[in-house]
């Protein structure tokens, strides 16, 4: 056994798998916690010591810049690790069958989280190339460090896999799913008309109401404005989901006339990168009544939309499923929001084109540089000639 085998006790990860109290409805997709681990063994211990060379190589790298990501791939690594040293096999014995009853076992154990309106089980086709590939990664460092051969068994299964292997491709020549011209105008009318009302203090986040109830019928609670102010966000300067789960307080940029918000500082994220984006004019009153309502509820966080208590960051799943039950309010047919709220980013995109916005300005809008990335926009038939 390797040196390095010998002094994972402070790795992040054995910490992390360490805790296994959760209850199952509130487990990742990827969450060791949701298999009964075996005492800890050798084999167990090489699964850990390999994933966590990897990430310290990656720190090296500055690849992996996110704590977020370093949980991800975290609970990715600590479920599959799990499930293998439970069927005793060995790391760089692996082969592609042994993956693939891997993710047929998940599909069967997952279920749909309590609450949630999906009814799909097991693994998206991004979810398997993501397993995969960290696989790959982490089993081709191994290989290197320790001076062994690379088990390309990752790689085989993606290669007999089209519909995983192409899974985090950027889909340039598909059609994105967008809100209609009326459709968007609609949500436009609705947000407007329904802009949230200063929660009183009991609202602020740590009280003992419930952020999810309001005070009075008139009234809406820092979730509910927090929650519609970002749907305004992504539609009216076009951010993914992810760039407003990202965005900080200091990220809003001023006019430096009227000291109103104008434009928002973003920060690269995936494939975009850092980039400024105008406020659509009718989205800036209900950023700054967002910002008004931060300051009576005394929030702090660092992030302009906080998650549930405040001060932590918003989680995909509650961003997502807090945006699809605002498009329904607002009158959006459910079975049109398959792809979530990022059709909200798609849409802001068609209403620039149409409108004869330069492409490449909208594409510094956008944080895109590849331009053909906007190709699938121009083959649509839009709505009325103007901007959003």
């Amino acid at each position: 056994m390797s040196r390095a085998a010998q002094t994972t006790e402070a790795s992040p990860l054995i910490h992390h798998l360490a805790s296994r109290c959760c209850p199952s409805s509130m487990l990742d997709l990827f969450d060791p916690r949701s298999l009964d681990a075996p005492p800890e063994t050798a084999p167990d211990l090489l699964f850990k010591t390999a994933f966590a060379d990897w990430l310290v190589w990656q720190d090296t790298q500055k690849t992996v810049r996110r704590s977020t990501s370093r949980g991800i791939y975290s609970n990715i690594w600590g479920a599959f690790s799990t499930w293998c040293v439970r069927q005793g096999l060995e790391l760089q014995q692996l082969h592609p069958s042994d993956l693939q009853r891997y993710i047929e076992h998940r599909a069967t154990l997952l279920k749909p989280r309590r609450g949630s309106r999906t009814t799909s089980l097991g693994f998206s086709p991004r979810y398997a190339w993501r397993l995969l590939t960290l696989i790959d990664n982490v089993l081709q460092h191994h290989a290197t460090a320790h001076e062994l051969t690379h088990n390309t068994c990752a790689q085989q299964l993606l290669s007999t896999k089209e519909e995983w292997r192409f899974a985090n491709t950027p889909p340039f020549d598909n059609m994105p799913a967008y809100l209609e011209f009326d459709q968007s105008e609609a949500l436009i009318c609705w947000l407007k008309a329904h802009m949230p009302v200063c929660p009183s203090s009991t609202d602020t986040p740590g009280a003992n109401s419930d952020p999810h109830k309001a005070t009075s019928p008139d009234r809406q609670t820092w979730v509910q404005a927090r929650t519609r102010t970002s749907v305004a966000l992504q539609l009216g300067s076009g951010l993914t989901p992810g760039e407003v789960r990202n965005l900080q307080f200091e990220d809003v940029l001023p006019c430096p006339t009227t000291g109103a918000p104008l434009k928002l500082h973003v920060r690269a994220l995936g494939t975009s990168t850092a980039h400024q984006v105008p406020l659509a004019p009718w989205s800036v009153p209900l950023l700054q009544n967002w910002l008004d309502i931060r300051q009576a509820c005394r929030i702090s966080a660092s992030f302009l939309f906080p998650g549930s208590r405040g001060t932590t960051a918003w989680s995909k799943v509650s961003q997502f499923e807090a945006a699809q039950a605002t498009l329904i309010e607002a009158g959006i047919p459910e079975h049109t929001l398959r792809g979530g709220s990022f059709m909200l980013r798609h849409t802001f995109a068609l209403r620039q084109v149409h409108a004869g916005i330069d492409i490449q300005r909208l594409a510094s809008w956008l944080g895109i540089v590849d331009l053909k990335r906007l190709r699938p926009y121009g083959q649509i038939s839009y709505g009325p000639q103007r901007p959003v």
